[in-house]
Order: C-alpha cells, then sequence, then structure tokens
C-alpha cells in the first residue's frame, strides 16, 4: 500500500494516507472532504488530471483555484 503525504496549502496542513496501488487522485480528495473542481493537483511536482492513479510512495500538492479580473 503506497503511502501518499497530502499537502493541502490552502488548508496549510499536511495529511499521511495510505492507499491502494491503482487509487485515482480523486479518491483521495473525496476522502478528505475537497471538491475536486476546486483545486488544481500535482503529483511528485508535476500537474496531473484528477484520474490520475497512484501507484507508490508519493507526494501529492493540493491547491486552491484562484481566479480573478
Amino acid at each position: 500500500m503506497p503511502n501518499v503525504k497530502v499537502i493541502l496549502y490552502r488548508e496549510r496542513e499536511i495529511k499521511e494516507i495510505k492507499v491502494e496501488k491503482g487509487t485515482k487522485i480523486v479518491e483521495i480528495l473525496t476522502k478528505i472532504g475537497l471538491n475536486p473542481v476546486e483545486v488544481v493537483v500535482a503529483l511528485d511536482n508535476v500537474i496531473v488530471p484528477e484520474e490520475e492513479r497512484i501507484y507508490s510512495d508519493s507526494i501529492l500538492e493540493v491547491l486552491p483555484v484562484v481566479s480573478g479580473g
């Protein structure tokens, strides 16, 4: 089971989560109570879609979407 270090920038906290191999990022976001359309995620320093799967120990950075004019 991979360990995922989840860095939540808006909440200013870090969570450690164990997941099954092949878990989708969207499943992790939902599990910790985040709406996937409100964030951008980076997996090991690379921006990826929420449908990306995790197969090994990883760092998942969760950044809030910011918009304005």
